[in-house]
């Protein structure tokens, strides 16, 4: 992370903010008890500050970073489509390939996780989300994909999918690929096929895939083929010829 200058700056209470008389705080509280020990609440503030104090959040700044829809489309001018949606899928992800979150510019989760700014959550509407799923979803946006359900949310996502007949856990499909991580059967992560590598005489099948939020950038990543974080595959709807379309 880089931390700037923050924003809010630091104020603890001391003696010196409360009202006095003389040289010490009154308490405004009224208690006489014996066993009564005042607290901060017991007395009337004065300085006209709020107190506090730096937390990681203070450090972030909200402007680092920020693009719009012109800056990160310039990054796809040298894409050329050609109408074959799995091929023009894997085209705009491989233009992608070294962007990386921003370190400047997050947020803290009530879990207190850092989630960096980035372009797919900004395009989406969820600037600081985790981005795996819109980084998949941006790249069928401009890939030119038509009919194909687009999220946030990698296991709703599957859901709907599987509504529409376009996930599979047996085989291998295009473009999609499902992720799951702590071996429960939920998939935690998505990524964009890049190429299915045959097995030869010393090597098995790999699959190599594009992602976006593995270790926080857009990446290679290439597994065996069958290794069981391989959760399942996503092919893409059926594209309909101009004849069809006119119909």
């Amino acid at each position: 992370l880089v931390y700037t200058e923050p924003i809010a700056q630091v104020h603890v209470h001391t003696d010196g903010c409360f009202e006095t008389v003389v040289s010490e705080p009154t308490p405004i509280c009224g208690s006489t008890e014996t066993d009564h020990v005042h607290t901060e609440e017991c007395y009337r503030l004065n300085c006209g500050l709020e107190e506090h104090t730096h937390s990681l959040s203070c450090y972030s700044d909200p402007e680092a970073d920020v693009e719009t829809a012109e800056i990160w489309e310039a990054t796809l001018a040298d894409v050329e489509l050609t109408g074959k949606w799995p091929e023009d899928v894997v085209a705009i992800a491989e233009s992608q390939l070294g962007y990386t979150e921003s370190t400047r510019n997050y947020a803290v989760w009530e879990d207190n996780s850092i989630h960096g700014y980035t372009r797919y959550g900004a395009w989406y509407g969820v600037p600081h989300g985790d981005w795996c799923g819109m980084f998949a979803s941006f790249c069928l946006n401009y890939a030119g994909v038509e009919g194909m359900p687009l999220n946030y949310g990698v296991r709703p996502w599957i859901e709907d999918l599987a509504e529409m007949g376009l996930y599979y856990t047996a085989g291998t499909a295009e473009p999609l690929v499902f992720y799951d991580w702590e071996g429960d059967g939920l998939s935690d992560h998505v990524g964009i096929v890049a190429e299915i590598e045959p097995a030869t005489e010393y090597s098995v099948a790999r699959l190599k895939a594009i992602e976006g939020n593995a270790s926080n950038c857009v990446k290679y990543v290439t597994y065996d083929l069958d290794d069981p974080v391989l959760l399942g595959f996503s092919r893409l709807p059926e594209k309909l010829d101009v004849e069809e379309e006119e119909k």
